[in-house]
């Protein structure tokens, strides 16, 4: 018997829907006929106005959004206009982070209604930094333009394609469209750091019949994949508006406006994450292996990167050596070896200083490792910056020597990415949130820590899962259950 259909929809172009069947054989694809999706200028002027939403980490309030949508002119034409307004407040490493984001989007009031203009403005810790995405010379191409502080302008071409007003709604026309349990969608999404599109996904995997504001809806419930390994859970009302986001770095919550823009008392959400074992470790730097006994919810959530993970007499034993890691892939190494000329400019000069000319991997993420210690003053209550602000600013938590380190590494052709979990902290007795990164040696992915210039890292270091949700679940899990200490060897 074939397997229960599903159907899949392509966003594309103008609005184009493609369904697709799967009947459970292979190669066999039939069209079919789905709803038809209602026009993004439709979809538009249903969320004209504004909608509130909290912002929750870890089931913290930590700020609010504004989503507007709204017409008018701009530059002496008819515009549609989308905008967010957030603002953000968390407590970490004993100091409070402030951040607003703003963004705008401006598509033509004519049809094919193109994008004209997108721009987010970010401010941390006082600096702020505007990224703007609009038409090139003569209409020809996209060009980014970041502006940093008073830095100069800084322009590279972009390639978004014809991004429009249906581009932009696809999702939310596709949901008003009322697709079926197990539908599928392939989509595109601006990303702001990249200015590029990039592919996702999602899949209805809920419909609710309910009642929102004292109105009978519809709730889709979309599980949303982009490429990266990230996911989320978005709800949708029947009109393709947003109720709910959760598995992302922050969850949102529609909420009245006075409600989301009440914080809660702040938590240090650092200090509330760390996990306790059963002892404490002794001189954790020179340790060679460790084994943590750990509850079966975290095992099932390690990645293949953590560890040997194995079953022994009905409990979960995590064993991590230093130096042991996993098999290098051909797609990794690409992936890891960075952008076109990430080798040019301060991250390349930085590369010079560190590195003589000949040398041998090993020893340059070695060096590299030392060279960026010692060049970031450790500040744990460091705002967050970009890599134009590390470097100028020398100082910085874990995750700003994790992405220094991953830069040079790259520039100097070592293929390096950014890995996260938790660390043993000394001073406070625990394994605590920590960032580092891995370089790809003699084919297998090596733990390096740039804060403390370790290569290859100790084996406290406990990788999790990379999508927020899932390093959330694991560290909650170990929380939860406890952890204690096998073994400790030197």
């Amino acid at each position: 018997m074939a397997a229960p259909a599903r159907r899949r929809a392509r966003a594309a172009g103008a609005g184009s829907l493609v369904l697709r069947r799967r009947l459970g054989l292979p190669l066999v694809i039939v069209l079919v006929l789905g709803a038809a999706e209602p026009g993004a200028v439709a979809v538009f002027d249903e969320q004209i106005g504004s909608r509130w939403y909290g912002l929750y980490r870890e089931g913290v309030k930590v700020g609010w959004l504004e989503s507007r949508f709204s017409r008018g002119t701009w530059r002496g034409e008819e515009v549609l206009v989308a905008e967010g307004h957030a603002r953000t407040k968390v407590r970490a490493g004993g100091r409070d982070h402030e951040t607003t984001l703003d963004t705008v989007h401006r598509f033509a009031g004519e049809a094919p209604h193109a994008l004209l203009v997108y721009e987010t403005t970010s401010t941390r810790g006082g600096l702020t930094e505007i990224r703007t995405l609009r038409a090139g010379p003569g209409g020809g191409g996209w060009i980014a333009v970041t502006r940093r502080g008073k830095e100069p302008e800084e322009a590279r071409p972009v390639d978004v394609g014809a991004y429009t007003l249906d581009r932009f709604l696809a999702l939310e026309r596709w949901v008003a469209s009322g697709p079926g349990l197990g539908d599928e969608v392939q989509t595109g999404r601006l990303d702001p750091a990249s200015m590029s599109v990039l592919p996702a996904e999602a899949t209805v995997v809920g419909v609710t019949h309910t009642v929102v504001d004292a109105v009978p809806t519809t709730v889709f419930s979309l599980a949303s994949f982009d490429g990266s390994g990230g996911s989320t859970i978005t709800r949708y009302d029947h009109e393709g508006r947003i109720l709910a986001v959760e598995g992302g770095q922050v969850d949102l919550r529609a909420e009245p406006e006075a409600q989301a823009k009440t914080l809660e008392a702040t938590t240090d959400l650092f200090l509330d994450a760390l996990v306790r074992p059963d002892v404490a470790l002794t001189e954790p730097r020179t340790l060679r292996r460790l084994v943590l006994g750990v509850p079966a919810a975290a095992a099932a959530l390690f990645p293949a990167g953590a560890g040997a993970l194995r079953e022994v007499d009905g409990a979960w034993q995590l064993e991590v050596v230093r130096g042991q890691g996993t098999a290098v892939t051909d797609a990794e190494v690409a992936a890891a070896l960075g952008p076109p000329g990430i080798g040019e400019g301060r991250v390349g000069r930085l590369v010079g200083r560190a590195l003589p000319r000949r040398i041998s991997q090993r020893d340059a993420a070695q060096r590299l490792a030392k060279f960026v210690a010692d060049y970031l003053v450790d500040d744990r209550a460091a705002e967050p910056l970009d890599l134009a602000g590390i470097i100028d600013g020398r100082r910085g938590d874990c995750t700003e020597h994790a992405e220094l380190f991953v830069a040079v590494a790259q520039a100097a052709g070592i293929p390096a990415r950014e890995a996260s979990g938790l660390m043993w902290i000394d001073e406070l007795g625990a394994f605590g949130g920590h960032a580092w990164a891995e370089v790809a040696l003699d084919g297998q992915w090596v733990a390096v820590d740039p804060t403390w210039g370790q290569l290859p890292a100790d084996p406290t270091h406990i990788r999790l899962a990379d999508p927020p949700a899932m390093h959330a679940a694991a560290r909650r899990a170990l929380k939860a259950g406890g952890v204690t200490i096998v073994a400790q060897e030197r």
